[in-house]
C-alpha cells in the first residue's frame, strides 16, 4: 500500500498539488458569491413587487381622493342626505388604502369619519 507523502516526488505532483490548493479557495468563494447573488436577485424581486403595489395604492388614492372631493363639493351645494353617504364612503375607502402607510400609533386608535352637516 502506497503511502501519501507530504512533499510531492515529481514537479506534476508538485504543481497538480498547488493548483488543488489554489483552486479549493476559489470554488469556496464563487460558491459564496453565487449564494449572495441569488439572495440579492430575490431582494429585488421583493422590492419590485413592493414598488408595484405601492404605485397602483397610490394611484387608487389619488382616483379617490378625486371622488370624495367632488362629492363632498356637490354635498356642500345641494345638501343632499344620499351625498354625504357617498362622501363617507369615499372617506372611509381613501382610510382604508392609505392604512398600509399609517404609524402604528394611529392604527391602534378607532378613527372616526368626519361627519358632515
Amino acid at each position: 500500500m502506497k503511502k501519501w507523502r507530504l512533499f510531492p516526488r515529481s514537479l506534476r505532483q508538485l504543481v497538480l498539488m498547488a493548483f488543488l490548493l489554489v483552486l479549493l479557495p476559489l470554488l469556496v468563494l464563487a460558491w459564496q458569491a453565487w449564494e449572495s447573488l441569488s439572495a440579492l436577485s430575490n431582494q429585488a424581486a421583493d422590492i419590485n413587487r413592493n414598488t408595484l403595489t405601492d404605485v397602483r395604492r397610490s394611484e387608487a388614492m389619488a382616483r379617490t381622493a378625486l371622488e370624495l372631493e367632488r362629492s363632498y363639493r356637490q354635498y356642500c351645494v345641494l345638501d343632499d342626505p344620499m351625498l354625504a353617504n357617498l362622501t363617507i364612503r369615499c372617506w372611509r375607502t381613501f382610510i382604508r388604502l392609505n392604512e398600509p402607510n399609517m404609524p402604528a400609533c394611529w392604527k391602534s386608535r378607532r378613527r372616526r369619519c368626519p361627519t358632515i352637516g
